[in-house]
């Protein structure tokens, strides 16, 4: 079997993209007359709540998911109005640090999104960092290379777009002419009667 992240090290870099992302990190004791446990981790935001559950095998996650389920939505319940619209803004993040035996079960669960919507993650998803934080990607911001302030000028890249077919200079020059609100073709004839 490949070597898995570590659950210390899972809950870390869990920790940090979430907090990173704006979510709040808690640790909170869910205890009620039906169930009486602690979420690996439970973020919250402005926008919904994440509970993460990791089981050792598959079999403990087939077992266990639907408690798991029952204790997020009982906490939300209790956290907030039934008619916030955050409410119904729920995940579960089941991670399954050994290799799964059904591919079609783990489609079913995550496919049944009656309380909160469940994302599984198995052992291939826990190969490295990248990988894992990858896999919950629906979770977190996108990642937004440069800005859009810092992209180039689209006229400023022009020239080097056009240089097989027109000449550098005359790109130049009916871009100068365009950028002072001048007639481009004019600018170019007045360059080309002219030299």
């Amino acid at each position: 079997m490949t070597e898995v992240l570590s659950e210390s090290v899972l809950m870390s870099l869990t920790a940090e993209a979430f907090s990173d992302s704006g979510y709040s990190i808690k640790r909170e004791f869910i205890s009620d007359e039906n169930v009486s446990r602690k979420f690996d981790l439970l973020a919250e935001d402005d926008f919904g709540f994440v509970g993460l559950e990791i089981y050792n095998t598959w079999e403990e996650l087939v077992r266990g998911w639907s408690d798991t389920q029952a204790s997020l939505v009982r906490l939300v319940s209790q956290k907030i109005a039934r008619t916030a619209p955050r409410f119904f803004d729920a995940y579960l993040v089941l991670i399954c640090r050994s290799p799964i035996n059904e591919n079609y079960e783990k489609f079913e669960i995550e496919r049944d999104t009656n309380r909160v919507r469940k994302i599984i993650v198995t052992s291939e998803e826990l190969i490295s960092s990248a990988v894992y934080l990858r896999s919950l990607g629906q979770l977190l911001p996108l990642e937004v290379g440069a800005k859009l302030d810092e992209k180039p000028d689209p006229l400023e890249t022009l020239p080097d777009l056009l240089r097989d077919n027109v000449d550098p200079e005359l790109s130049k020059i009916a871009i100068d002419a365009y950028k002072d609100l001048q007639s481009p073709i004019e600018a170019i004839h007045k360059a080309l009667v002219s030299s």
